[in-house]
């Protein structure tokens, strides 16, 4: 199991599947991998443990699958998941390569469908360069990430296609594609070790990503209680990848409107969501002063990336995220405005202080038509019974 042998034949796919503790439920993620029908190929990576300690669960994978599954050791030193995966994606041999969590697992089939997205598109033309996943949590809700135009499943425009939300490159990623990008997860960061590399893929004119929607999906478990990347910590690291991202030269290079839809999505989802977080608890601790300074710092930076990038939010949003802005404001200021959120009117959930910016591409109320059109069209689409596993 630790290594390819000579001569043996290469996978069209192979899937990087990094693991740090014995007890996780490793052998179902790589059991999903080897039983596609497509002969995928899946790389395990011990991540600061004895490859040894897995082969109660992979021992009888490794007898079915043969030199399709290979297991590999690395003593970084770092619990970031960022060493494994890059780990792991330098041993890629096969044209197209997955990333995947220890905890989760592919639906029937979802290799072999992704792999025909990509082998159909590339028939009629270049091809892509990343098939995007569908997703859903184990407790079987969809996770609509990104929300393109009506329909869209090819060659997503990273604007108007709102990819950026997507921030785990969950699908499909052709090898040489990455390697000429010089892509790679940040080992600086012990969360959103994605954020910055997907951001620079999905915005990169010489990238194409598709999204194979309607095929079986990824599914995220719930198993774990312990990633790395959930446990609660200082804001200022819990922040740290999103001023990193908002910072990153290449992407302050990149044309006015991604960097706009870049900025509102890390304000949305990074910054406004652990701002909520921290405020919804009766532990009044739970937000500390270094954490107000953390989230004035981010603020700034997001600034710093597009500076318009609060129009776009409803009223009750702006005076949670202009507390999270003002360095002024201490832990009760903030508590205080996601209060006032908490408990506003419905116009001022929906509707910016500008009321024609709610037609704006990133406005709420576009967010929660798209969402609710891209639920019916997928629940058209699955058969009888579901489909999950």
């Amino acid at each position: 199991m630790s290594g390819a042998a000579p001569g043996a034949a290469v996978p069209p796919v192979e899937v990087v599947v990094p693991v740090h503790q014995p007890t996780r439920p490793v052998g179902r993620a790589v059991a999903s991998v080897l039983r596609d029908p497509v002969g995928a190929g899946a790389i395990v990576v011990a991540h600061g443990l004895d490859p040894r300690a897995l082969d109660a669960q992979l021992g009888p994978l490794a007898a079915e699958a043969g030199d399709r599954l290979r297991v590999v050791r690395l003593d970084d030193g770092r619990r970031s998941p960022a060493g494994p995966f890059n780990h792991g994606i330098d041993e890629v041999r096969s044209e197209w390569f997955a990333i995947m969590g220890s905890d989760d697992w592919l639906e029937e089939g979802a290799l072999s469908a992704w792999l025909d997205h990509a082998r159909r598109a590339a028939g009629a033309g270049s091809g892509p360069d990343v098939v995007l996943a569908p997703l859903r949590h184990q407790s079987e809700q969809d996770v609509p990430t990104p929300l393109p135009r009506h329909g869209r499943t090819a060659e997503l425009d990273v604007v108007r296609d709102r990819l950026l939300y997507r921030t785990a490159p969950l699908g499909l990623l052709r090898t040489a594609a990455w390697r000429a990008q010089g892509a790679a997860f940040d080992a600086d960061v012990a969360r959103g070790v994605d954020m910055e590399t997907t951001a620079l893929l999905w915005s990169s004119p010489e990238i194409r990503v598709d999204y194979a929607r309607h095929a079986p999906r990824y599914v995220i478990g719930a198993d774990a209680t312990d990633r790395v990347t959930l446990a609660p910590g200082p804001l200022s690291e819990v922040l740290h990848a999103v001023r990193r991202t908002a910072a990153e030269p290449r992407l302050l290079d990149r044309p006015h409107a991604v960097r706009r839809a870049l900025a509102i999505k890390l304000a949305r989802i990074h910054l406004m969501g652990v701002a909520i977080a921290r405020t919804e608890t009766a532990d009044v601790d739970a937000l500390t002063p270094a954490d107000a300074e953390a989230l004035h710092a981010t603020a700034h930076a997001l600034t710093g990336l597009h500076p318009g990038w609060p129009l776009a939010f409803t009223a009750a949003d702006r005076r949670l995220l202009e507390a999270c802005a003002d360095p002024q404001a201490g832990p009760e200021e903030i508590r205080r405005a996601a209060r006032r959120r908490r408990e506003a009117g419905l116009w001022a959930r929906n509707v910016p202080r500008a009321p024609w910016r709610a037609l704006d591409r990133e406005s709420t109320l576009v967010r929660y038509l798209l969402t609710a059109r891209d639920t019916r069209a997928v629940a058209a689409h699955r058969p009888p019974g579901g489909g999950g596993s």
